[in-house]
């Protein structure tokens, strides 16, 4: 047991436990603290702290053969950049816990804390906002050309009504280390999601078009980009 790790990894169980900060709260915290991680980087991700939530080693049982290597089952943001195409065909997922094999080793937090974190994480993921009641039509499908980085969907509320914007997360200070890295303002989901559908209905109202870009996406070399004749171009404008 290396007792310096040990104190990050109380850390972080009490943050999320105890004074129930968020995981995107607990990773700035120790951004902040200039806490080097176990691999000795200089910044924490949230990646990082759940996975740390979830590794039933600290609690004395160290688990292997927690994932195993299946077919891909979907094309991720950085593969449709790339065309859509993978070099590997596999992407490891999860096992069941029962096939796990388990190891004693010292445990660095007790089981109720452990148990506790895995009943908030279970409850995130219950009341997550990934979890769309009201879905968009291009939630999850944009890309920002500035950056790179998904966009996702927020909303503000006026006087009057609710608004909801595509947002780029790579203009989000908070999940920067220092600073945002993209200047794209947010666009009105409404008005985004009409000049698309507009767009789409142009499309599949002119077969030329059609067969054009069928005929481009045959092509064993084609670009990634889309073609002029079906690119949609958009100002994001703020209300």
């Amino acid at each position: 047991m290396i007792e310096a790790e040990a104190t990050v990894v109380r850390q972080v169980y009490e943050m999320f436990t105890v004074q129930q900060l968020s995981i995107g709260a607990i990773t700035r915290a120790l951004n902040e603290q200039s806490i080097a991680t176990r691999t000795g980087d200089s910044r924490w991700e949230r990646s990082t702290v759940w996975a740390m939530l979830r590794n039933p080693a600290y609690v004395g049982k160290a688990c292997f053969g927690k994932t195993e290597r299946k077919a891909r089952q979907r094309i991720t943001r950085s593969l449709r950049q790339r065309g859509g195409y993978a070099k590997r065909s596999g992407a490891h997922q999860e096992r069941p816990r029962q096939e796990w094999i388990e190891i004693s080793v010292p445990a660095l937090i007790r089981e109720e804390t452990f148990a506790l974190a895995q009943e908030r994480l279970e409850t995130n993921k219950q009341f997550s906002r990934r979890r769309t009641i009201e879905p968009s039509l291009l939630q999850g499908m944009l890309v920002c050309a500035q950056c790179g980085y998904s966009l996702y969907r927020n909303s503000t509320r006026t006087s009057k009504r609710k608004l909801y914007y595509y947002r780029c997360i790579g203009s989000d200070r908070w999940r920067q280390l220092k600073h945002a890295v993209c200047t794209c303002p947010p666009a009105r989901q409404d008005d985004l999601d009409d000049l698309v559908w507009k767009e789409v209905i142009r499309l599949l109202e002119d077969p030329t078009l059609l067969q054009t870009e069928i005929t481009r996406w045959k092509q064993p070399n084609r670009p990634t980009r889309p073609s002029s004749a079906s690119s949609i171009y958009f100002l994001s404008r703020r209300d």
